[in-house]
């Protein structure tokens, strides 16, 4: 039996209806102790303001490590850092509520990006579509040549293009966001996933 190889792609646009919120917590002071508990202060508190006014119990939220470094300048000072993440329903509305929220807080940053909650099903729809491109050519392909196609002997796929995991939206410290209303001039981004394959056909 004769065989026909055939490249297929596709590619789909997924609204996103993940988002993880990063909120990143600062505090410095002349000596490391004092820094750390400014910092934790600040950790506790935004964790408190998560639960009271937005519902989200602290549980929920993932807390990294905590970090501790020195800063030279005119007297030597020290830095704390700590990143609290919220994973959560896609929400532009929630998005800006929390933004205003967090804008109460001084040395505080937020970084939002955007997934898909079933990743690999949205893969798989593609790689289908793949296939049935590639099929398309193959039995086109066959017809020119007057040959019957009987079915695929061989599929070998690779990822082009996708997009990361997270469709980043923005990134910038509260401070510079000025209370302007997110959910009025952004929108939910659409995740991009692309796949391209090489498959074999066998005819007759």
């Amino acid at each position: 039996m004769a065989k026909i190889h055939v490249r297929g792609a596709a590619e789909r646009r997924f609204p996103a209806d993940q988002m993880e919120i990063t909120v990143s917590v600062r505090a410095s002071s002349v000596s490391s102790g004092e820094a750390t508990r400014q910092g934790r202060a600040k950790t506790e508190q935004l964790l408190t303001l998560l639960q009271d006014r937005f519902g989200i119990p602290p549980e929920e939220v993932r807390l990294d490590s905590e970090s501790i470094q020195s800063e030279y300048g005119v007297e030597e000072r020290y830095s704390f850092r700590k990143a609290m993440r919220l994973r959560c329903k896609a929400d532009l509305a929630l998005s800006e509520a929390l933004t205003q929220a967090l804008e109460e807080t001084e040395s505080v940053g937020c970084d939002l990006s955007f997934d898909l909650s079933d990743r690999a099903a949205a893969e798989e729809e593609v790689i289908a579509a793949a296939l049935e491109d590639a099929r398309r050519k193959a039995r086109l392909i066959a017809a020119a040549t007057g040959a019957k196609l009987v079915g695929a002997d061989e599929v070998r796929y690779e990822v082009y293009g996708a997009e990361p995991p997270e469709a980043r939206m923005f990134k910038a410290d509260t401070v510079a966001l000025g209370g302007s209303a997110l959910a009025a001039r952004l929108s939910l981004p659409e995740i991009t996933i692309d796949k391209e394959l090489t498959v074999s056909f066998v005819c007759e």
